[in-house]
């Protein structure tokens, strides 16, 4: 999600990471937590990471309800003009696409912020397990005697 990264900060001591991100769609905070059984591989990089990714799906949240809000507000307009006697055909059935494309538009966004939501999780875990794989192998070639 396009926007700019107001601040950031990581607490190695916590493994806790924060973000503010300025968005078109308004200001977010997120915080992410090194869970327990990753203590190990826990770094700042990762959980910046995790936490402006929250962000980018709150952002997408907003836009979502912004759009659905458009919907209404474009479906109201046409409720309100179909009741003029000097509206033409023409005019009523671009107001009527414009009502179709408006929903359809909302609805995309409304899956699009569904969809990373749901794939959150799996995307740490991919991640996390990457890190694991990553550290064994280091550990391998420099053991730690």
């Amino acid at each position: 999600m396009r926007g700019q990264i107001i601040n950031s900060e990581w607490n190695p001591g916590t493994g806790s990471a924060k973000v503010v991100k300025a968005t078109p769609y308004g200001t977010f905070i997120a915080t992410a937590n090194v869970a327990t059984e990753d203590k190990d591989i826990m770094n700042s990089w990762d959980g910046l990471h995790f936490a402006e990714m929250k962000c980018d799906i709150a952002a997408m949240r907003e836009k979502a309800k912004q759009m659905r809000q458009r919907a209404i507000g474009v479906e109201n307009a046409l409720k309100a003009l179909e009741n003029q006697d000097d509206l033409d055909l023409y005019t009523l059935d671009k107001l009527e696409r414009q009502v179709w494309a408006a929903h359809k538009e909302a609805d995309r966004h409304r899956e699009n912020y569904e969809e990373a939501r749901g794939a959150y999780q799996a995307y740490t875990d991919i991640l996390l397990n990457r890190r694991r794989e990553l550290r064994k192998k280091v550990n391998r070639i420099n053991p730690k005697d």
